[in-house]
Protein backbone atom coordinates (compact mmCIF):
# COMPACT_ATOMS: atom_id res chain seq x y z
CA UNK A 1 0.00 0.00 0.00
CA UNK A 2 2.71 2.41 1.00
CA UNK A 3 4.78 1.74 -2.12
CA UNK A 4 1.76 2.37 -4.37
CA UNK A 5 0.19 5.39 -2.63
CA UNK A 6 3.35 6.75 -0.93
CA UNK A 7 1.54 6.93 2.41
CA UNK A 8 0.27 4.57 5.05
CA UNK A 9 -3.20 3.01 4.77
CA UNK A 10 -4.45 4.70 7.96
CA UNK A 11 -3.84 8.11 6.34
CA UNK A 12 -6.63 7.20 3.91
CA UNK A 13 -8.86 5.60 6.54
CA UNK A 14 -8.01 2.17 5.14
CA UNK A 15 -7.41 -0.86 7.32
CA UNK A 16 -5.74 -4.00 6.02
CA UNK A 17 -7.06 -7.07 7.81
CA UNK A 18 -5.89 -10.66 7.69
CA UNK A 19 -8.88 -12.93 8.22
CA UNK A 20 -6.72 -15.93 9.05
CA UNK A 21 -7.84 -18.32 6.34
CA UNK A 22 -10.30 -18.85 3.52
CA UNK A 23 -13.16 -19.96 5.80
CA UNK A 24 -13.02 -16.88 8.02
CA UNK A 25 -14.38 -14.07 5.85
CA UNK A 26 -18.02 -14.16 6.98
CA UNK A 27 -17.73 -12.31 10.33
CA UNK A 28 -15.70 -9.54 8.71
CA UNK A 29 -18.09 -9.26 5.78
CA UNK A 30 -21.14 -9.11 8.10
CA UNK A 31 -19.48 -6.42 10.19
CA UNK A 32 -18.49 -4.36 7.14
CA UNK A 33 -21.93 -4.68 5.55
CA UNK A 34 -23.67 -3.65 8.77
CA UNK A 35 -21.48 -0.55 9.07
CA UNK A 36 -21.54 0.12 5.31
CA UNK A 37 -17.75 -0.13 5.09
CA UNK A 38 -16.42 -0.83 1.60
CA UNK A 39 -14.58 -4.14 1.36
CA UNK A 40 -11.87 -5.22 -1.08
CA UNK A 41 -10.49 -8.74 -0.94
CA UNK A 42 -7.07 -9.90 -2.04
CA UNK A 43 -7.04 -13.66 -1.71
CA UNK A 44 -4.75 -16.59 -2.21
CA UNK A 45 -5.60 -18.59 -5.31
CA UNK A 46 -4.65 -22.04 -4.10
CA UNK A 47 -6.98 -25.04 -4.13
CA UNK A 48 -10.66 -24.12 -3.64
CA UNK A 49 -10.01 -20.77 -1.97
CA UNK A 50 -11.66 -18.62 -4.65
CA UNK A 51 -14.92 -20.61 -4.53
CA UNK A 52 -14.91 -20.63 -0.72
CA UNK A 53 -14.51 -16.84 -0.59
CA UNK A 54 -17.14 -16.25 -3.29
CA UNK A 55 -19.64 -18.40 -1.41
CA UNK A 56 -19.18 -16.31 1.73
CA UNK A 57 -19.55 -13.06 -0.19
CA UNK A 58 -22.75 -14.26 -1.90
CA UNK A 59 -24.31 -15.40 1.39
CA UNK A 60 -23.85 -11.97 2.93
CA UNK A 61 -24.06 -9.52 0.02
CA UNK A 62 -26.18 -11.56 -2.40
CA UNK A 63 -24.17 -10.12 -5.29
CA UNK A 64 -20.49 -10.84 -5.93
CA UNK A 65 -20.01 -7.44 -7.57
CA UNK A 66 -20.58 -5.72 -4.20
CA UNK A 67 -17.17 -6.88 -2.98
CA UNK A 68 -14.25 -6.61 -5.42
CA UNK A 69 -12.32 -9.89 -5.22
CA UNK A 70 -8.76 -10.19 -6.48
CA UNK A 71 -7.38 -13.72 -6.53
CA UNK A 72 -3.68 -14.40 -6.90
CA UNK A 73 -2.83 -16.01 -10.25
CA UNK A 74 -1.57 -19.52 -11.01
CA UNK A 75 -3.22 -21.15 -7.99
CA UNK A 76 -0.65 -19.39 -5.82
CA UNK A 77 -0.76 -18.57 -2.16
CA UNK A 78 0.81 -15.25 -1.18
CA UNK A 79 4.22 -16.79 -0.51
CA UNK A 80 4.37 -18.40 -3.97
CA UNK A 81 3.03 -15.21 -5.52
CA UNK A 82 5.88 -13.16 -4.00
CA UNK A 83 8.43 -15.70 -5.19
CA UNK A 84 6.87 -15.78 -8.69
CA UNK A 85 6.92 -11.96 -8.70
CA UNK A 86 10.74 -12.03 -8.55
CA UNK A 87 11.20 -11.04 -4.91
CA UNK A 88 13.55 -13.95 -4.10
CA UNK A 89 16.40 -11.72 -2.92
CA UNK A 90 14.11 -9.57 -0.80
CA UNK A 91 12.56 -12.66 0.81
CA UNK A 92 15.95 -14.22 1.55
CA UNK A 93 17.24 -10.98 3.08
CA UNK A 94 14.11 -10.65 5.22
CA UNK A 95 14.42 -14.22 6.52
CA UNK A 96 18.08 -13.62 7.42
CA UNK A 97 17.20 -10.40 9.25
CA UNK A 98 14.33 -11.97 11.19
CA UNK A 99 16.36 -15.06 12.08
CA UNK A 100 19.51 -12.98 12.76
CA UNK A 101 21.55 -15.43 10.74
CA UNK A 102 23.21 -15.06 7.37
CA UNK A 103 22.06 -17.68 4.86
CA UNK A 104 19.53 -19.03 7.38
CA UNK A 105 17.68 -21.08 4.77
CA UNK A 106 20.76 -23.02 3.63
CA UNK A 107 22.73 -23.08 6.86
CA UNK A 108 19.90 -23.90 9.23
CA UNK A 109 16.41 -24.58 7.86
CA UNK A 110 17.34 -27.01 5.09
CA UNK A 111 19.92 -28.83 7.22
CA UNK A 112 17.40 -29.35 10.05
CA UNK A 113 14.39 -30.39 7.98
CA UNK A 114 15.59 -31.99 4.72
CA UNK A 115 14.64 -35.66 4.65
CA UNK A 116 12.29 -35.40 7.62
CA UNK A 117 8.74 -36.65 7.50
CA UNK A 118 6.14 -33.90 7.09
CA UNK A 119 3.23 -36.28 7.54
CA UNK A 120 2.81 -40.00 7.10
CA UNK A 121 4.66 -41.12 3.98
CA UNK A 122 5.57 -37.57 2.93
CA UNK A 123 9.25 -36.72 3.22
CA UNK A 124 10.68 -33.21 2.79
CA UNK A 125 12.97 -33.02 -0.22
CA UNK A 126 15.02 -29.83 -0.27
CA UNK A 127 17.68 -31.14 -2.66
CA UNK A 128 18.62 -29.29 -5.84
CA UNK A 129 17.30 -25.99 -7.14
CA UNK A 130 13.64 -26.99 -6.89
CA UNK A 131 14.26 -28.22 -3.35
CA UNK A 132 15.63 -24.83 -2.34
CA UNK A 133 12.48 -23.18 -3.69
CA UNK A 134 10.30 -25.69 -1.76
CA UNK A 135 12.33 -24.96 1.38
CA UNK A 136 11.95 -21.20 0.90
CA UNK A 137 8.17 -21.49 0.47
CA UNK A 138 7.84 -23.87 3.42
CA UNK A 139 9.92 -21.56 5.59
CA UNK A 140 7.78 -18.55 4.64
CA UNK A 141 4.52 -20.44 5.16
CA UNK A 142 5.67 -21.72 8.52
CA UNK A 143 6.59 -18.23 9.69
CA UNK A 144 3.96 -16.02 8.04
CA UNK A 145 3.61 -13.71 11.00
CA UNK A 146 7.34 -13.71 11.69
CA UNK A 147 8.41 -12.74 8.18
CA UNK A 148 5.55 -10.68 6.72
CA UNK A 149 6.60 -7.27 7.99
CA UNK A 150 10.28 -7.62 7.10
CA UNK A 151 9.50 -9.04 3.64
CA UNK A 152 7.29 -6.00 3.09
CA UNK A 153 10.09 -3.66 4.24
CA UNK A 154 12.55 -5.29 1.84
CA UNK A 155 10.11 -5.10 -1.10
CA UNK A 156 9.38 -1.42 -0.41
CA UNK A 157 13.15 -0.70 -0.23
CA UNK A 158 13.74 -2.44 -3.56
CA UNK A 159 13.54 -0.63 -6.86
CA UNK A 160 11.25 -3.34 -8.25
CA UNK A 161 7.73 -2.56 -9.35
CA UNK A 162 4.70 -3.77 -7.50
CA UNK A 163 3.22 -6.85 -9.21
CA UNK A 164 0.41 -6.05 -11.65
CA UNK A 165 -2.18 -7.94 -9.59
CA UNK A 166 -1.48 -5.75 -6.57
CA UNK A 167 -1.45 -2.60 -8.68
CA UNK A 168 -4.90 -3.47 -10.05
CA UNK A 169 -6.11 -4.16 -6.51
CA UNK A 170 -4.87 -0.74 -5.35
CA UNK A 171 -6.34 0.94 -8.44
CA UNK A 172 -9.76 -0.53 -7.59
CA UNK A 173 -9.49 0.78 -4.04
CA UNK A 174 -8.37 4.14 -5.43
CA UNK A 175 -11.26 4.28 -7.88
CA UNK A 176 -13.99 3.37 -5.40
CA UNK A 177 -12.67 5.47 -2.51
CA UNK A 178 -11.54 8.33 -4.74
CA UNK A 179 -7.92 8.08 -3.58
CA UNK A 180 -4.93 9.18 -5.58
CA UNK A 181 -1.25 8.31 -5.32
CA UNK A 182 0.78 11.20 -3.85
CA UNK A 183 2.22 12.13 -7.26
CA UNK A 184 -1.30 12.67 -8.66
CA UNK A 185 -2.31 14.77 -5.63
CA UNK A 186 0.73 17.02 -6.06
CA UNK A 187 0.03 17.59 -9.77
CA UNK A 188 -3.62 18.43 -9.00
CA UNK A 189 -2.61 21.17 -6.55
CA UNK A 190 -0.20 22.88 -8.97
Amino acid sequence: YHKHFERSPFEDGVTLVSVGGKKNYSPFLKFAKFLKIPVFILSDGDHDTENEVKNQIEKIYNDLSDVPLFVLPNNADFEKFLYDSDFYEEIMKAIDIVKSEENYLSNNYIIKLNGREVKKDVIRDYNGEEGIIRALLDCMRGGKTDFAEEITVQIVKSDKSIPTKLTKFFEKISEQLNLKPKQDEQSDSI
